[in-house]
Order: structure tokens, then C-alpha cells, then sequence
């Protein structure tokens, strides 16, 4: 091929410069905290519709290029089990993330399964996840995919070439592989509507399950269309905007990406988790009756994910679906503070739908503070300030910068292991259970992923309620 354009020869060579033995210790033992992290919260969206939806159509294949889907009895194609896992992976919203450009998680799918199809050693799988990582992070430097509607676009990149890795495409195949990756599949991100589909859950686990397709055809030695990445063109001109890799691989603080990204302690939005702990605390104190008004003050990027302006087109002030109310301060808040910690059960039909809760709903507002999203881009500070008026004249105020999870208050091993096992044994019996919990933490003394992923087959939600009355 030609020389590739700048942003494509960046991530060849990125991709080629990475080495598991240049790891240190530390960024080995993140990416193992942000597996063990993936595959619980791949647990808890287990038996939503579109995973499961996802997990029928992976049921019809095989082959022999072959990977584990979670809760199917025997391996499937592996592009089918790229998009059945990483849907369950997104369903809850529950993964890490807290660096400007979405889930880097929602594409680890895709290598566990290609390194299953390939046999890839534990080595090559950590190296590859590594690299998605570092792309994703680099994408999101400056907010720079923000409001654009093609975030997606950051999965596709970072799995293609993760995928790329494990395939030990060439240089100019790698090369064509982005380019065939992205010229087909430029997402249509309107994040209030697809809030209200399944294609929530879906969008990235496509975007993953297409790169793959395309690391494949690279590899058979088909071309991708040129140049797509040069200022003038269409990407650039009509859809993205101008965007660049310039700090990829970066080191912030002494911190690869890998260990900067964030883990949510409550299964909703990375900007709701402070302002949630602050109601949890009101709580203590308060009883709901009391309420006369509930008011926060937020950063621009949590005001967009959680609120917006308050119309009857904006479902986020009414949520009508789980994936909705995950991304709705007004029910986050109201929800909190009426019933206590947010977990999965909070996202009920039932709980969203409850008659209780849309009096106090109407009472919260919720606004951007300047300043607050200032010290977001020059501190990488969440800044919450929760303000609950009370009908006898009282008012309590609660601010928070960073909250648990937040990698400058990060959750410690143990709390994510806890976080792991309450999604995990609802779809384990416990010694499937505690034996993927042992091979996870331990993940760089196992030779391949095959003793891993043959207990993702094992998954259930059949048995469900005795799995979690036993342990």
C-alpha cells in the first residue's frame, strides 16, 4: 500500500512498539482489576433483552474459528461472540471508564475472543488490551469526540487494531484493517434516542464485532479506501471534525491508562456516582416527606449525560426504560434517597415505573457550574455540590470532587472483587464461581484464556436464585 496517512501510522507503530516485558507491574495489575471488573459487569447484563437477543444469533454459528459467548453451552463464531459478550458487557452501563471517551472495557471482548480463536497466549492478550486501552484514552484527550455523535468510532479504532495484534497482521495490513474498520461503519450516535432502544447496548459490541470482520479481510489481503484520515477529507469535512492521536501512550501522572480509568461503584453513568453517594448521605438524615427541593450543580459533561434542558422530548426528566433512568439525575436522585443504594434491581420496569417517586422528580433541577467544568479539563475533578432544601426551612449542601472509583479515590481490589461477586453469583454456582475469581486475579500465571473462557459457557440465569441463596 501507500504510506499510510499520519493517524493510521501512529497506531501501527504504537501497536508494534508494545511489549509485555516493557509493562510494569502496576499496569499489569490494572488491566487484570479491569478484566476482573469486565466480566462481572458482563454477569449483570446477562439476561437483559438485547444481550440475550445477541446471544440467539451467536447460537447459530460455529465454525472453526471459534470463541466462548457467556451462557452458551458450546463456542460460536468468534465475531458472534465478540457482539454477544460485549453487549452484556455495556447492558448495565456499569464498567469503567472516566476518561473522556466512553467504556475502554467495550472492547475487551473482542480480544478475549480473538485470542481464544487463535490461541494467543496470556502475554499476547494482555499486551492487546493494553494497546485498546491507550488508543481509547488518546481519542478522548480534550473531549475531542464529544457531542459529535460517532463515539463509537473510538471502539472501532481501538479494536481493530487490538484484534490486528492477535491476527499478527503486517504493518500495511494493520494499516488497511483501520481503514476497512472505519469506512463502512461511522455510528449514528443520537444518545437521547438510542437511550431509549437497545441499541445502547449494542453500538459498541457492532463496532467490535465489525473491526474483527475487518482485521479478518486484512488479513486475506483486501484494501481498505485510502487517505481517510487526511484534513479535507469526507471524515474530517462532513462527520468528525479534525482528530488526533497526539498522546497516545502517554504517561499522566506517573499513570498508563489502564490504571487512570475509573470504576463505577453504583451500575449507572460515571457522572451520576458522586452526586449519588451525596444523596445516600442525605438520606441518613432526611426522610423524603421533608422535601421541598432538590438542586445540583454540575459539570457540563454530567449535565448532558444526566439532565439536559427539561422538555417534554427529553426522556431523562421521565425515564420509560432502565437504560434512561441509568442516565437520569432527576431518578438517580429521587431514587437514592427514597430506597437507598442503586443496584441492579433499582432498574426494574417496576421501580422505574413507581408512582412515589415522580412527585419528588419534579422538585430537582439540575445545572452546569462553569468553574466545575473547568476544573474537570485542568484537574480531572468531577465536582458535584447537592443542595436539598426541606420544607421547614433548612437546607444541607454536600460537595464532592471524587467520588468512590474516581482514580484519584480509586476502589481498592477488594471492593471490586465484592462488586464482581455480587453480579457473578447470580449466574455461577459457587465453585465455577470462586474458580473464575481465583483465575482472573491470577491472569498473568495462565498459559492460555481457555481454562477462563470455558466458564464464561457456563453461564446461566436459570439458576439464578439458588446460585445466589448459596453463596
Amino acid at each position: 500500500m501507500t504510506k499510510p496517512d499520519p493517524l493510521t501510522g501512529l497506531l501501527v507503530r504504537f501497536a508494534r512498539g508494545v511489549r509485555y516485558t516493557d509493562l510494569t507491574p502496576s499496569t499489569v495489575h490494572a488491566i487484570v482489576r479491569n478484566l476482573l471488573d469486565t466480566v462481572g459487569c458482563a454477569a449483570a447484563g446477562l439476561s437483559a433483552e438485547a444481550p440475550t437477543a445477541a446471544r440467539g444469533l451467536a447460537s447459530t454459528t460455529g465454525g472453526s474459528y471459534v470463541a466462548s459467548a457467556f451462557g452458551l453451552p458450546e463456542p460460536v463464531q468468534a465475531d458472534a461472540a465478540i457482539f454477544a459478550n460485549a453487549a452484556a458487557v455495556r447492558n448495565r452501563d456499569w464498567h469503567d471508564g472516566g476518561i473522556n471517551a466512553g467504556h475502554p472495557s467495550d472492547v475487551t471482548s473482542a480480544v478475549l475472543a480473538t485470542a481464544e480463536a487463535t490461541g494467543a497466549s496470556v502475554e499476547r492478550v494482555i499486551e492487546a488490551i493494553f494497546v485498546t486501552y491507550e488508543i481509547v484514552g488518546a481519542l478522548g484527550k480534550d473531549d475531542q469526540f464529544a457531542g459529535k455523535g460517532v463515539r463509537t468510532l473510538i471502539a472501532t479504532f481501538a479494536a481493530v487494531v487490538g484484534v490486528g495484534m492477535l491476527l499478527e497482521l503486517t504493518d500495511d495490513q494493520l494499516a488497511e484493517a483501520v481503514s476497512i474498520s472505519v469506512a463502512p461503519n461511522v455510528p449514528l450516535g443520537i444518545d437521547n434516542l438510542i437511550r431509549q432502544s437497545h441499541w445502547k447496548s449494542l453500538g459498541a459490541a457492532h463496532a467490535s464485532m465489525t473491526a474483527s470482520m475487518a482485521a479478518q479481510l486484512a488479513k486475506f489481503g483486501l484494501a481498505g479506501p485510502p487517505d481517510l484520515f487526511r484534513p479535507g477529507n469526507v471524515l474530517f469535512e462532513k462527520i468528525s471534525g479534525e482528530f488526533n492521536l497526539d498522546n497516545l501512550g502517554q504517561v499522566v501522572n506517573g499513570k498508563t491508562v489502564p490504571e487512570r480509568v475509573s470504576h463505577k461503584f453504583f451500575p449507572c453513568f460515571t457522572e451520576s456516582q458522586g452526586p449519588v453517594a451525596l444523596m445516600l448521605d442525605v438520606r441518613k438524615s432526611v426522610d423524603p416527606s421533608e422535601v421541598e427541593a432538590i438542586s445540583l450543580r454540575v459539570t457540563k459533561t454530567a449535565w448532558r449525560q444526566g439532565a439536559g434542558v427539561r422538555t417534554s422530548e427529553n426522556r431523562k426528566w421521565d425515564p420509560p426504560t432502565p437504560d434512561v433512568a441509568g442516565h437520569s439525575f432527576p431518578y438517580l436522585m429521587v431514587k437514592a434517597l427514597i430506597s437507598g443504594p442503586i443496584s441492579i434491581s433499582s432498574f426494574s420496569l417496576a421501580e422505574i415505573q413507581d408512582p412515589q417517586l415522580r412527585p419528588l422528580m419534579a422538585k430537582v433541577t439540575v445545572d452546569e457550574d462553569p468553574e466545575f467544568t473547568a476544573r474537570r479539563a485542568s484537574h480531572h475533578e468531577e465536582n458535584t455540590v447537592l443542595e436539598v432544601a426541606l420544607k421547614d426551612g433548612r437546607q444541607l449542601s454536600l460537595s464532592s470532587a471524587h467520588p468512590r472509583g474516581h482514580v484519584m479515590n480509586p476502589m481498592t481490589d477488594d471492593e471490586l472483587t465484592q462488586k464482581f461477586d455480587s453480579s457473578v453469583r447470580m449466574v455461577l454456582p459457587p465453585p465455577e464461581h470462586e474458580e473464575l475469581r481465583r483465575r482472573l486475579w491470577n491472569l498473568p500465571a495462565e498459559p492460555d484464556l481457555s481454562r477462563i473462557t470455558r466458564i464464561f459457557r457456563q453461564f446461566s440465569t436459570d439458576g439464578a436464585a439458588s446460585y445466589e441463596g448459596r453463596n
